[in-house]
């Protein structure tokens, strides 16, 4: 028996060691890298001459110190220095660019805050008119977004005209977008290209623009023929330079058409409410401020 115990203490030791060092090591690494912070906000604005790699839209908080302190009294585990961890979260690009967040609720003023926050980074940290939005609002009718309106009133295409609140727009604007995804592919991509990235490495001062689909409240507004359009932008979009930027209210009744994972599968994902957010797949004890 105690044979037994001895082995899988070794085993657990050795474990540790293959994978915690290393691991403590990047997380020092980012919180030590300035650039890790992801273009925190300041008062002046610098032109960008490439789009960002990462957007950061929320900082994940560890904390470790009642685990550390257990590990020094009862073990030879070491976690000194990283009791606590701040870690900024971010969307990467071309990847994980996309954003899905889940509530129990109409989200508040939370959610839309979260998305404005995403929505404002874009446009300071991407080159000039290389990053355009379309959004739909079809429960706040935009009042959501009101103050991107401002943004119409220099270059109308920034935001597509208008934020867009009836089903039709919707349906209309999807459709759009979907003729853009089949464009990048057929014009740009071919068999060239993975991803609108790698072509626009190529392309310089002609790079294709960045678009983002901005959904409040979603489904609502939402037809089968626009969730079906929207499930094909979702998970075709990305290597094409579509994303999507999406508040999907579970209380309301599932379209059909719908397939849940597809959202999900192609999204940094956020479920929570009133104000609180957690990552689906974290372990217990990490916690997400916004």
């Amino acid at each position: 028996m105690q044979a037994s115990a001895q082995q899988r203490w070794f085993k657990l030791q050795a474990e540790w060691n293959q994978k915690i060092p290393p691991l403590l090591t990047s997380v020092e690494e980012i919180e030590q890298d300035p650039t890790a912070q992801l273009e925190a906000w300041t008062t002046t604005y610098q032109p960008h001459e490439l789009f960002p790699n990462a957007v950061r839209f929320g900082t994940l908080k560890l904390d470790l110190s009642t685990q550390a302190a257990l590990f020094a009294k009862e073990t030879p585990f070491d976690l000194s220095g990283h009791e606590r961890i701040t870690l900024p979260l971010a969307l990467s690009f071309p990847q994980e660019g996309s954003l899905l967040i889940e509530t129990d609720d109409d989200g508040g003023k939370w959610v839309a805050d979260v998305m404005n926050d995403v929505i404002f980074r874009l446009f300071t940290q991407s080159p000039p008119g290389k990053v355009h939005f379309t959004i739909i609002d079809p429960v706040g009718l935009g009042q959501n977004f009101a103050g991107l309106m401002h943004l119409a009133d220099y270059e109308p295409a920034l935001i597509n005209r208008r934020i867009w609140t009836q089903r039709e727009q919707i349906e209309e604007r999807l459709i759009e977008l979907n003729e853009h995804v089949e464009k990048v592919i057929q014009m740009y991509l071919r068999n060239e290209y993975a991803t609108i990235t790698e072509y626009n490495e190529q392309a310089g001062s002609v790079a294709e623009k960045y678009h983002f689909l901005v959904i409040a409240d979603f489904p609502s507004g939402f037809s089968e023929i626009a969730v079906k359009r929207l499930q094909s932008i979702v998970s075709t979009g990305p290597r094409c330079g579509v994303y999507t930027l999406i508040h999907w209210d579970q209380r309301l009744p599932r379209p059909d058409g719908l397939t849940e994972e597809e959202l999900r599968l192609h999204s940094v994902r956020l479920t929570g409410s009133g104000g609180h957010f957690i990552l689906p797949a974290a372990p217990p004890g990490e916690g997400l401020v916004l």
